[in-house]
């Protein structure tokens, strides 16, 4: 019997070490930058602070395995080996088919967290042998040096479009001079310019490159003297990466506040939906959380979505987004409040179906679906199936020893009682 106890305390130990084996869990964080990468099909995210203090910035790389459907209750997510050489922040990346650029940032030393004086303005990753190195770049613009939260651009030429940004005087007010000057960094010259016709200063907001080559800012900052000045979300501004020109361009539908720090993807039938983001410095929350923008009239057209709130994030900035396969995918970043205070870091992620407008919890549409009854079908995403066979197995070695166990103790027990009974029966003899 005791055989048969200790299996089953073995087999209830393979369980558990099944159920915790491959899934790493990252840490909570903001501030992070991300990138997508298209042909390895993973979304990356590079550093990031993890404690909402200025010594708890992150040198990790990690990636999102977006190969196959997943289910957000077990993302894929994957830590890389290529360390960022700088613990970084408020940084910005693009990527070309050999290489991720991390531009910018606030950068400390990676184990004592001091900050760095001097940062390098631009980092390469080897997206071949995943070695970082600093790159030599002709024409650097010295201003440009501890530039933080920009957002790059990158056109199918491989020239990178860096606009604004702050450089931070004071980083425990958060204080600091703000840019308006448009840097361009070509990647197949590794060249660097920059455009003597500036637009209006801005930092914390969205940029996003649309099929008529021009690049829609949306949002951010101009002042971030406390309480600070938000520019207007109502006002597009463009710039042509043709023409080298700027514009702007009034809009026109819902009322939506104005934010910084929120996020833009641009969906396949050029409309961009934006999240989250805050109104002020202390984090407050900027209504309404999910917001869509159509490019495609003039003047272009702010619409709130009013979707259900089930399987819904809650209300975010500093956060990454991406799209992938007409799913908004966001993950990390800080909760806003609706009334001062500071909330919480966010560890998970959320996924946006963009075709149906909902929050779902699979990227597999079919395990999103309902058949014609209206009930809710019961199939399994491909990535939960390795799982679930494993489990099927496990519970299978657990009948079969549970079985075996039970045969052996039998099998012992009546050998014991064979054994007593033919030693009677000896002793019976003797007598």
């Amino acid at each position: 019997m005791l055989i048969h106890s200790l299996f089953i305390i073995h087999i209830l130990n393979i369980i558990s070490s099944v159920l915790v084996v491959g899934q790493f869990m990252p840490q909570q964080r903001f501030l992070q930058t991300s990138v997508l990468d298209n042909d390895r099909v993973r979304w990356y995210i590079l550093g990031g602070n993890y404690d909402t203090q200025s010594t708890s910035d992150l040198s990790e790389v990690l990636y999102l395995d977006l190969s196959k459907p997943f289910n957000t209750s077990l993302p894929p997510w994957n830590r890389d080996l290529s360390t960022i050489p700088f613990a970084i922040e408020l940084s910005t990346a693009c990527i070309t088919s050999s290489s991720i650029f991390l531009i910018g940032g606030e950068m400390h030393d990676p184990t004592t967290q001091i900050l760095s004086p001097l940062p390098p303005p631009v980092l390469t990753l080897n997206l071949t042998n995943y070695n970082w190195t600093i790159p030599n770049i002709t024409g650097m613009n010295n201003s440009f040096l501890g530039r933080q939260t920009l957002q790059a651009v990158i056109d199918d030429s491989g020239k990178i479009f860096l606009n604004g940004g702050i450089n931070f005087t004071d980083h425990i007010k958060l204080t600091g001079t703000i840019f308006g000057d448009m840097n361009i960094l070509d990647t197949n010259t590794m060249t660097w310019s920059t455009l003597p016709i500036q637009s209006i200063p801005m930092t914390g907001y969205t940029a996003t490159l649309i099929k008529t080559g021009e690049i829609l800012y949306i949002g951010g900052e101009s002042e971030n003297t406390p309480p600070g000045t938000l520019i207007d979300i109502n006002q597009i501004h463009k710039f042509n990466t043709k023409s080298l020109i700027w514009s702007t361009m009034p809009t026109n539908g819902d009322k939506i506040s104005n934010r910084f720090r929120h996020s833009a993807v641009l969906t396949q039938n050029g409309t961009i939906i934006i999240f989250g983001g805050q109104s002020s410095t202390n984090y407050i929350q900027a209504p309404p959380d999910l917001v869509m923008l159509d490019t495609n009239v003039y003047p272009m057209k702010w619409r709130a979505l009013n979707v259900s709130p089930t399987n819904a994030p809650p209300s975010l900035t500093c956060h990454s987004a991406t799209l992938f396969d007409n799913f908004m995918i966001i993950a990390f970043g800080k909760i806003t409040v609706a009334s001062g205070g500071s909330g919480k870091l966010n560890s998970q992620i959320y996924v946006f179906d963009t075709l149906n407008n909902e929050w779902v919890t699979s990227t597999n549409r079919t395990s999103n679906s309902t058949n014609l009854n209206n009930k809710s079908t019961n199939i399994i995403s491909n990535s939960q199936i390795p799982v679930v066979i494993i489990l099927f197995i496990v519970i299978g070695l657990i009948i079969f020893f549970t079985i075996a166990g039970a045969l052996i103790y039998r099998k012992y027990r009546n050998y014991i009682m064979e054994k007593k009974s033919t030693e009677s029966f000896h002793d019976l003899l003797a007598t």
